[in-house]
């Protein structure tokens, strides 16, 4: 089964939407959960369900407002819960349509089917089908899901595996107790489900590998500003279900269906520039165009006044009003200033002298927000640790009581989580932080910063390097054999992921053909985010 999770989703329309069209119904009538319907919305566009006669779509707890509508079939798509599971229930008891056809997004229970067999007087159901697809595709590669507990957390990544048909042995990082958890109720939820062949063991000459990560032992990647389009989108505009507000109006951001983004997505911002550019230009001699100006706002001033511009190149104005609210972002918030003194910091590029004075001036800076000020001290005070930040504190414009325990402890809860060597170890501290790539960006000020997962990827997949030797502990599921040779691997952080992040994973299997390699979260983060994370977990 394929790893790219758009493939997956494309199988998933084609059993739920193709698979029951066999009927040939004129119209047909979509109910789903609060759940399902985050997935339907972000995996699956209107045109698309209007392709496949889908010509109504309500939440199945809206049943008692239905209309009688015997003409048409029904595909009900629901999370196995207790209430959605209710409501379909007593739709059945009363149903309002000709035929349903039920399909769930996760694994449903004995007791469940019988319940729904029991409601199905009238014998409208003709399929009940177990799906899964209990998270998010946010990228080809790169998943998020929402959890309310453990267990829903496990039965979502479970889902997951069941999605790709993946059965995994499965490495956690062991200093980490909520990971120690989640990976026995994983290991738990296989065994359990190993004798109704949901999971089987086809012999795998190459065993895929869950690993499990908690971004508490990494806090440093989400403070870092980056700068590579999805990932600057999230962080200085907001995404949500890969959708962007600007002044009000709502972006949808689809790399499947948008060439630029699709090639852009995790350029750095002069190559995005630069893209951005050239697209004009073509479209400029399309359109016979005379526009000489680079200024992003002036060009779009400009543009927005030729005949039909709106009409025949909306994708280009899509990206020219994230672009233009980038670029007046990096302004705003003096990010050319900031971003390389976080990249100096941390990579061990000046002298300590050099790198207080130009925190001082950032610090001293009234137009400079809190929140970048105190990034710029964490920063500070893990490159530095041991020295006294309170002179740096100092010039912080009343700072709150959960902003000065967080900066005053930040060095004393995270220095041993990401094996912080002492001061006179400078040239290992200088490896482990600034391990740059051989790319022209290793010339670039604003990328010398690769996340630990990058190393960690090259050693745990390309060297073979024992998981032990990176603080793993390993489960294996019962009927399945470890395998020295690694091919399938997905990654899982508990506590938030980056998109910098998942732009590493599309490098390395764009790099190493042999792999696959897809990365998820329950949450994909920001700076702002996580300081807010920070906060809570310093309280």
């Amino acid at each position: 089964m394929t790893m790219n999770l758009y493939k997956v989703n494309d199988t998933y329309f084609d059993k739920v939407f193709k698979d029951s069209n066999i009927d040939e119904a004129k119209g047909r009538v979509l109910l789903v959960d609060k759940f399902t319907m985050s997935i339907i919305s972000i995996c699956y566009s209107q045109s698309q369900l209007l392709s496949q006669d889908i010509i109504l779509i309500d939440l199945i707890e809206n049943f008692h407002q239905l209309d009688q509508m015997k003409h048409l079939n029904c595909i009900v798509y629901i999370k196995p819960v207790t209430d959605s599971i209710e409501f379909l229930t007593k739709e059945l008891q009363a149903p309002h349509f000709h035929d349903y056809k039920v399909y769930f997004n996760n694994i449903i229970n004995k007791n469940q089917l019988e319940r729904i067999a029991e409601s199905d007087k009238f014998e409208v159901v003709s399929n009940i089908v177990e799906l899964f697809q209990d998270y998010l595709v946010i990228n080809a590669n790169l998943f998020t899901i929402t959890s309310t507990s453990i267990i829903d957390e496990t039965n979502k990544l479970v889902s997951l595996l069941l999605s790709i048909k993946k059965f995994p042995i499965i490495q956690y990082e062991n200093n980490s107790l909520s990971l120690k958890k989640l990976s026995s109720e994983i290991l738990y939820q296989i065994n359990s489900n190993l004798n109704n062949n949901l999971f089987e063991n086809l012999n795998y000459d190459t065993v895929p590998v869950l690993l499990l990560f908690d971004r508490f032992n990494d806090p440093i990647t989400p403070l870092i500003n980056p700068w590579t389009y999805q990932a600057m989108i999230h962080e200085l505009i907001g995404i949500n279900k890969n959708i962007v507000e600007i002044n009000g109006e709502k972006i949808l951001l689809d790399d499947q269906s948008d060439d630029f983004l699709s090639q852009s997505l995790y350029l750095n911002y002069g190559d995005l520039t630069e893209l951005f550019q050239t697209k004009v230009e073509k479209f400029k001699k399309e359109s016979n165009a005379n526009v000489k100006t680079s200024n992003l706002v002036e060009l779009k001033k400009i543009l927005t006044r030729l005949p039909d511009f709106k009409k025949k190149s909306s994708n280009i104005m899509k990206h020219l009003n994230v672009l233009t609210e980038l670029d007046a972002q990096i302004s705003k918030q003096n990010l050319w200033e900031i971003s390389e003194l976080q990249q100096t910091i941390i990579c061990n590029l000046d002298t300590k002298i050099n790198v207080e004075n130009s925190l001082i001036r950032i610090l001293s800076n009234d137009s400079v927000s809190m929140n970048h000020k105190i990034k710029l001290i964490l920063l500070y005070s893990i490159r530095f640790s041991g020295d006294h930040i309170g002179r740096f504190v100092s010039l912080l414009n009343e700072p709150s009581l959960v902003q000065l325990k967080l900066l005053n402890n930040f060095s004393k809860s995270f220095s041993s989580k990401i094996k912080h060597p002492k001061q006179e170890e400078e040239n290992n501290f200088k490896k482990f932080f600034k391990n740059f790539s051989n790319t022209n960006e290793i010339d670039n000020i604003f990328l010398q910063y690769n996340p630990p997962l990058k190393d960690f990827l090259n050693d745990f997949l390309l060297l073979r390097a024992d998981g032990n030797g990176h603080g793993l502990n390993t489960l294996v599921p019962d009927t399945l054999k470890e395998s020295n040779i690694v091919q399938d691997v997905i990654i899982y952080f508990k506590n938030g992921v980056t998109y910098e992040e998942a732009k590493i994973v599309r490098d390395f299997n764009d790099t190493n053909r042999r792999f696959n390699l897809i990365i998820g979260s329950d949450k994909i983060i920001n700076s702002n985010e996580w300081l807010e994370e920070l906060y809570d977990f310093i309280n």
